[in-house]
């Protein structure tokens, strides 16, 4: 297994070498440089500063400084025990074209498709390799039901941030000519438009910066503590999650990020809340400010008071030194300690948005 992980980690830091010095994966996966009025727009915004986008809030302190090399090097000979599973994920072979009104689907990691009120989104649907060489960090056997073919047409597609287990230029290649309007950060509309996607289409919004693309659907761009980057430069493009308001229905997508008086802030703007889907999977002591902690988990869900919460970012790719079974396992507890009331499908499986319960149960195996 460790000669496994030598090789990823090998791959990983090749194929970036060879995106940043003009090789053959800078011509697409990398995406696009902002230029033009989007990067006078990037230049003008409050959240940019000494050539990069910053966090809204501090971060949570590390317990230790390391770089991103040696956090790198620990990676790759920590125990890989229990990071991936040693059968197929639990999942619902469900065709997206099938799915009635008001339902919600999960893509596994942090993928959603929803038809809610007549409005078609899909949300950050990375569905193959969550690196930029093919064939590196590829998703888990069963969380893989999904394929870029295999996505319907949509009125809106969000993108929270750039990185790659969240948009996946391979979806976004099969989407392209089937999606009404892209709604993401800042800055990411560089990379649609490098891959051949019309401007006009792509609306980027700043923290808090709200848009309506359709007759009552407003979705609001929210902060989050994290970073973004496709390549060696980080922080060009913005990052974040959502609040959607759709017809009277309101559900909230994180997107990555540590804990912070965001979420207080998102709870004050936005009460009433009836889904949340909180990210808790590929957090690490050493990255402890960019993702959430199981117990920062929880305490992000009690301040967001949703009326249900969803526990993702996990069950699909190895990108931490967990069991891929530990950010399902703390939520669960968490939410019992904190009175949070969990929803809890099934890779695919099937949620109708009017009564969320009786999606309580553990469907992971007790050992990975």
């Amino acid at each position: 297994m460790a000669l496994t992980r030598r090789k990823t980690i090998s791959l990983l830091f090749g194929g970036t070498l060879l995106a940043g010095t003009g090789g053959v994966l800078a011509r697409e996966d990398f995406g696009g440089t902002p230029s033009g009025r989007r990067l006078e727009r990037i230049l003008a915004s409050p959240y940019w500063q000494d050539g990069e986008f910053r966090n809204l809030y501090p971060l949570k302190p590390r317990p230790t400084e390391k770089s991103f090399a040696r956090n790198m090097v620990d990676f790759l000979f920590r125990s890989n025990d229990g990071r991936q599973p040693s059968g197929v994920v639990p999942h619902v072979e469900t065709r997206l074209a099938d799915l009635g009104e008001n339902e919600l689907v999960w893509l596994g990691h942090s993928g959603y498709y929803l038809k809610v009120e007549g409005v078609s989104i899909l949300i950050d649907p990375a569905l193959t390799f969550a690196a930029p060489v093919p064939g590196v960090v590829k998703p888990f056997a069963g969380a893989d039901w999904f394929s870029p073919a295999s996505l319907p047409a949509v009125d809106l597609l969000l993108i929270t941030h750039d990185h790659y287990d969240h948009l996946d230029l391979r979806v976004i290649n099969a989407l392209k000519g089937r999606v009404g309007r892209v709604v993401t950060a800042l800055g990411v509309g560089a990379h649609f438009e490098r891959w051949g996607w019309p401007a006009a289409l792509v609306t980027e919004l700043e923290w808090w910066e709200s848009v309506q693309p359709l007759p009552g659907v407003d979705i609001t761009f929210t902060p989050s503590l994290h970073f973004s980057g496709r390549s060696l430069k980080r922080n060009q493009t913005l990052w974040g999650g959502f609040m959607l308001d759709v017809k009277g229905w309101r559900g909230y997508f994180s997107g990555d990020g540590g804990i912070g008086p965001h979420f207080a802030d998102v709870a004050e703007r936005f009460p009433n809340i009836q889904f949340a889907a909180l990210e808790d999977g590929q957090y690490n002591v050493d990255w402890a400010d960019i993702h959430l902690m199981p117990d920062d988990w929880g305490r992000a869900a009690r301040t967001l008071r949703a009326d249900y919460t969803m526990p993702c970012h996990n069950a699909k790719y190895d990108l931490s030194v967990h069991r891929w079974i530990d950010p399902l396992n703390a939520a669960y507890d968490e939410a019992l300690k904190n009175d949070v009331r969990l929803v809890l499908p099934r890779i695919g499986e099937r949620l109708a948005l009017s009564d969320l319960s009786g999606h309580e149960a553990k469907w992971w195996p007790e050992k990975p």
